[in-house]
């Protein structure tokens, strides 16, 4: 016979608590991580030749996070190089990283989430 010595009214909030907690804090360990996985895969991707050096030492990713959100990741180029919006849509944007960036790295973004959610990737 199981009886319970501690009534589950008790125990699930802060279970629940425990999880949510552990999902946020993974979430964010998977996305910078990913995130720098991610800007280095830009920089060397990138189809233009960079005669200064600039435009590729630009490409980032930024990772913030909101309320109810395990991480946003923002690729992006750099501010100080003015031409960047012409690297993305010239040539019917045959030169763009970001887009490329994205169709390429959202798949594998998703793929961890769905493993965080499934707690196949742990808290450190």
């Amino acid at each position: 016979m199981f009886k319970w010595t501690v009534p589950p009214t008790e125990v699930f909030p802060q279970g629940y608590k425990n999880y949510t907690q552990a999902l946020f804090v993974t979430g964010r360990r998977v996305a910078e991580a990913r995130a720098q996985e991610a800007e280095a895969w830009m920089k060397a991707s990138a189809p233009w030749n960079d005669i200064t050096g600039k435009a590729r030492a630009g490409l980032h990713v930024d990772v913030t996070q909101a309320p109810a959100v395990f991480a946003e990741l923002t690729f992006a180029h750099g501010d100080d190089v003015p031409y960047s919006i012409w690297l993305e849509l010239a040539h019917q944007g045959s030169f763009g990283v970001i887009s490329k960036s994205v169709d390429y790295w959202g798949p594998k973004l998703m793929q961890d989430c769905q493993r965080i959610i499934n707690l196949q990737l742990a808290a450190k």
